[in-house]
């Protein structure tokens, strides 16, 4: 029984060490100096720096022009919002991964009103 309670608590631990090394750290800085390249560079620069895994469609960044970016010790998230925000893209962190995608266009409420 003793045996049973002690393996339990070691995969409840494991479990949750490897949930948490699965999800990109807030903490983790960048320091970037790109000038007149594509949005791609600056995703795989950053996670080159930080180990952060990324998801996107190269083909929706077909004709975006190139960007720049200086940084130092910069958030990467910041960094990413920097970048990405202008261009038209954002993204969301789903699963330990962040998810590179258009902006959403704000949802606008097109009910008729009248008086009566």
């Amino acid at each position: 029984m003793r045996e049973k309670r002690w393996l339990l608590c070691f995969l409840v631990a494991v479990c949750c060490t490897f949930s948490t090394w699965a999800l990109p750290s807030q903490d983790k800085t960048v320091t970037l100096n790109l000038h007149n390249v594509s949005i791609e560079t600056v995703l795989d620069a950053v996670k080159k720096q930080t180990g952060v895994n990324m998801l996107y469609n190269s083909q929706m960044f077909k004709g975006v022009p190139p960007v720049s970016i200086n940084a130092k010790n910069e958030k990467w998230e910041v960094a990413l919002k920097l970048i990405l925000n202008p261009q038209g893209f954002d993204y969301v962190v789903k699963d330990g991964i962040v998810v590179v995608r258009k902006l959403q266009a704000e949802k606008r409420d097109n009910r008729i009103r009248g008086n009566g």
